[in-house]
């Protein structure tokens, strides 16, 4: 099995680019982007047949920085996937029975070489990648997600928009809202700050809190593939979305509105204009994702509102090593015992960096 890494970065995405279908969350300049972040070391374990191959990319931690872990166990890691959509490539939809075989058994070999422990990956929802990971731990689903299909016509795609949102659509051009999307940079800083705001009302979870230092990295990294959208009102950003375009697919990426602002619905603008863009464009498909997490909330209900199409939305567990996974879960079960903790999320994984919240009898034993 060939493994690359970020030094061989062109490389990567010849391997890339060689497959049936990808996304920017494969690409070597997005994984390249989540090192930056911290989100760990970035490798594409190749296995080649002949003409054909498959190909994973995942994100290397050490499990060194977590609390429990002992002196004599810091040389573990654990493996993940990018933020996104990521999971196996391969050169044709449904590769020969004996590769997939083969690179099943070489990414075992090499991971356990690596001294990794446990792997999870985010599946791509536009992509059929499940055969290839049979075998391999398990695939849990977790939900849908929406997309637009921009083979279509204009009229044909909102046809099959919400009626309500057709009327508030309408009410927003009227209203004065406009779109414009910032080539040269210029409403980046007010995107990345309404973004926030976004964020830290609806609660998200720290990782989306993400930096100025991050949105510059992301432009620098990602290039013409991160567009801006931004929605104006007397020239006041009002609202925005960064969008990932790569190989005929536009991802919804990141998104947010200011509150006072919500009654002229700009993001129901933002959405509809964007699809009209990437229509002309000549993309094939705007993917617009799921709920937080997967689930069927107000964002995926919000997101349903402008199209029929749905994907499963599934990720992948799989426990490399079962006796090291299992030491690592006891060591942060001594842990939690000794620091009144206990688990916030039912069903993490991979269980050991389970967030955690304090105990009831931490919160009720006052001294």
């Amino acid at each position: 099995m060939d493994v690359i890494g970020m030094a061989s970065w062109a490389e990567w995405d010849k391997v890339v680019n060689r497959s049936c279908f990808h996304d920017i969350y494969h690409l070597s300049s997005y994984h390249a982007l989540a090192e930056y972040n911290g989100e760990g070391s970035p490798y594409l374990f190749i296995e080649q047949d002949g003409e054909h191959f498959i190909a994973l990319p995942l994100l290397l931690r050490s499990l060194e920085a977590l609390p429990f872990v002992s002196k004599a166990s810091c040389g573990w890691l654990d493996a993940t996937s990018v933020y996104g959509y990521a999971g196996p490539i391969s050169s044709v939809p449904a590769p020969p029975a004996e590769l997939v075989a083969k690179f099943q058994r070489e990414l075992h070999a090499q991971l356990s070489s690596m001294c990794v422990i446990s792997a999870f990956s985010r599946l791509h929802p536009l992509m059929f990648q499940h055969p290839i990971l049979t075998d391999l731990g398990s695939t849990v689903h977790r939900g849908q997600t929406v997309s637009i299909d921009l083979g279509i016509s204009l009229d044909e795609q909102s046809s099959s928009f919400r009626s309500t949102f057709r009327r508030h659509i309408r009410d927003a051009r009227r209203n004065g809202l406009t779109i414009h999307e910032d080539k040269s940079g210029e409403y980046f800083s007010a995107f990345a700050t309404i973004y926030l705001q976004t964020m830290q009302r609806v609660r998200a979870s720290k990782y989306y809190h993400f930096s100025d230092e991050y949105f510059n990295a992301l432009r620098e990294f990602l290039g013409h593939a991160a567009r801006l959208f931004v929605v104006l009102h007397n020239n006041t950003v009002v609202a925005g979305a960064l969008i990932l375009v790569e190989n005929g697919t536009v991802q919804y990426h990141l998104g947010g509105s200011t509150q006072e602002y919500f009654h002229l619905s700009p993001m129901k603008l933002l959405i509809d204009e964007i699809r009209i863009w990437a229509t002309e464009q000549k993309f094939r498909r705007f993917h617009l994702g799921g709920g937080v997490g997967g689930n069927a909330d107000s964002l995926f209900y919000f997101k349903t509102g402008f199209s029929d199409i749905r994907h499963e939305f599934s990720t992948w567990r799989w426990i490399v090593n079962p006796a090291r996974y299992r030491a690592a879960l006891a060591c942060r079960s001594d842990w939690l015992s000794r620091n009144a903790l206990t688990n916030s999320v039912a069903d993490y994984f991979p269980g050991y960096r389970c967030p955690t919240t304090p105990s009831a009898c931490a919160i009720f034993n006052e001294d």
